[in-house]
């Protein structure tokens, strides 16, 4: 996984979660998840993402929900 898209991605969805511990669970799930899985983690963090941001009437494609 490319760390810096995943950073900048991160840092352009602070404004619309509008919670910074769920985005650094996220990472942190993310990075811990690296050296574990080859397919990488977060998924869970993901959902609660994407919940977020549908909660804040934010629209998020189909795919993610």
């Amino acid at each position: 996984m490319p760390v810096p898209a995943v950073q900048l991605a991160l840092r352009v969805l602070h404004p619309f979660v509008g919670d910074q511990e769920l985005l650094r669970t996220y990472w942190d799930q993310v990075m811990g998840a690296q050296k574990d899985s080859p397919c990488g983690g977060g998924q869970l963090a993901f959902r609660w993402l994407v919940t977020r941001l549908i909660d804040r009437g934010f629209p998020v494609a189909a795919e993610f929900q």
